[in-house]
């Protein structure tokens, strides 16, 4: 039995706050207009306006159209309305701009995954990782690429890395429970998949992970 959850979108946000001008926006010399235009998507980001926050995003890509923090942060809005091959389009040109800009590597990569290249996946993953291997969420999604190719021990490497951070991706633990169970290791199984229902009280298919987790303890006895 293999649980199977969407992962929810990349957030590819980087440091950025609402005003803070970063070293890498005085190198670009972005226009005065197109930094507010940004500053102003971020925040109607924060607020869940993303209507506003798409607005503000495009103009300041019109005005500067090499604003790569920009189209990956537009990317990541493409990406959580599920419009895949616009966010795709965004992180590309991003990364024409910077190739190693760690956000919009991480979303091209989340986007392959999605589309099921995961050999691709996995090379975009572990380049954002380098850029930036402090990202629990990039460790959780390079686990997961890992675990659709079959390489259990580099995925179990980046799920427990992403469960080692504070706070961690809570949903490493269901691929962890996968990858055990693809290991006929049910007990283990069962456990990781407890420790999510533990500090997820509130989800709604919690009955339906219960009984997997029933199911896997039952199995775990005949081994």
């Amino acid at each position: 039995m293999n649980l199977i959850l969407r992962e929810s979108s990349p957030s590819t946000s980087g440091n950025y706050k609402p005003g803070i001008i970063s070293v890498e926006d005085r190198a670009q010399k972005i226009p005065k207009e197109a930094k507010r235009a940004f500053a102003q998507a971020l925040k109607f980001k924060e607020k869940n306006e993303p209507d506003k926050a798409l607005e503000n995003l495009s103009r300041a890509i019109q005005l500067y159209p090499d604003y790569y923090q920009a189209l990956a942060e537009r990317g990541d809005l493409s990406v959580s309305q599920r419009r895949l091959d616009d966010a795709a389009t965004d992180f590309a040109q991003a990364l024409k701009v910077n190739a190693h800009y760690a956000p919009a590597l991480r979303g091209a990569g989340y986007c392959k995954l999605e589309q099921g290249e995961f050999a691709e996946a996995v090379r975009d993953f572990e380049q954002s990782i380098s850029a930036d291997p402090t990202n629990a969420g990039t460790h959780l999604l390079l686990g997961v690429a890992n675990l659709q190719l079959d390489q259990l021990d580099a995925a179990k490497a980046e799920l427990l890395k992403a469960l080692s951070f504070n706070p961690p991706p809570l949903r490493a633990h269901i691929h962890l429970a996968n990858l055990y169970a693809k290991e006929q290791l049910y007990e283990q199984a069962a456990d990781e998949l407890r420790k999510y229902l533990d500090a997820e009280p509130v989800i709604k298919d919690r009955a339906n992970l219960e009984a997997i987790e029933a199911e896997w303890r039952a199995r775990a006895v005949k081994h």
